[in-house]
């Protein structure tokens, strides 16, 4: 006799979530309007989010992940800030980035 599997909606919803949250994130990353730079960085951002598109990072957790400098990856947030792609808040020892896109 074949099992019956129990389903829950809480898993489909957490996964239409996150569905959608790469159905955004791919489309931002073929935005002609966007540096592959760029996109390296919100990818990155993108892949520690939140399902509201939030998270908290040090720069130089962003660095590593990049492969470049602190001071590179502050260039390139302070050109996704001015392009309205992100917003961001300090905090003591690290910054909360809002995905905007």
């Amino acid at each position: 006799m074949p099992r019956k599997h129990h389903t829950s909606l809480r898993p489909l919803r957490k996964n239409a979530r996150l569905r959608e949250r790469v159905q955004l994130t791919t489309a931002f990353a073929l935005s002609g309007e966007i540096t592959p730079h760029e996109k390296m960085v919100y990818l990155v951002l993108a892949a520690y989010s939140t399902d509201e598109g939030r998270c908290v990072l040090k720069q130089r957790t962003i660095a590593e992940h990049c492969k470049r400098s602190v001071r590179f990856v502050r260039q390139i947030l302070a050109r996704l800030r001015q392009k309205q792609c992100i917003r961001t808040v300090r905090r003591l020892g690290a910054t909360e980035f809002e995905l905007l896109q």
